[in-house]
């Protein structure tokens, strides 16, 4: 059994063909955050991870942080997604789009009903920490689009301190960057980072 269960499952049946299946940069003049959370089997913790690029693919921050308290694997799906917003406002709030790899939580907030689950209160901080800003900004993607953000939530797991690191990759996501470059057509190998202990 793997240590840890990523904090969604892939969509299956008429979900299966929803969202892309690899990385690919945002507009001119947009940066592009992935989120993702994962969820110790066994506890109650879990992390999650944030990774920040701009237009033409290039790293500009990361996040990894740890959860100690989650009910649920979407719990810490929905964690990520609103740490992924407070990093954006963080990181100066210019135009963006996220993309998460839990289908239910992209639906839940992309949603104009109320949602009177046990997860509802995080689903609306999510809708207000937007401000102005429209929930369409969210979009569903599938595991192979999130690698980097799924490295750096399994990583946070484990993280004593949330580590933040900007401009240069920590090297244990250097693959999953080069992945999603290698289907660009670009290949970008930074010099060693130091993580930033919040």
């Amino acid at each position: 059994m793997e240590e840890f269960r990523c904090a969604n499952d892939q969509p299956t049946g008429s979900h299966a063909s929803l969202g892309a299946s690899c990385w690919s940069c945002p507009p001119s003049g947009t940066i592009k955050i992935n989120f993702d959370g994962s969820f110790h089997i066994g506890s109650t913790g879990g992390g999650v991870g944030i990774v920040i690029r701009d237009e033409n693919g290039r790293f500009l921050a990361a996040l990894a942080k740890r959860v100690l308290f989650a009910s649920s694997a979407e719990h810490v799906e929905c964690l990520a997604a609103l740490e992924a917003v407070r990093f954006w406002w963080k990181m100066g709030g210019q135009t963006v789009r996220f993309e998460g790899d839990s289908l239910n939580t992209i639906q839940d907030v992309l949603s104009s009903v109320v949602n009177l689950s046990p997860l509802g209160q995080l689903i609306e901080d999510i809708q207000s920490s937007l401000r102005d800003h429209r929930r369409d900004c969210f979009s569903f993607v599938r595991r192979e689009a999130n690698g980097v953000a799924h490295c750096l939530a399994k990583f946070a797991v484990n993280c004593s301190h949330p580590c933040e690191w900007v401009e240069v990759p920590p090297d244990f996501i250097q693959d999953a960057l080069d992945v999603d470059s290698c289907t660009r057509g670009q290949a970008f190998r930074p010099p060693r980072p130091s993580a930033l202990f919040l």
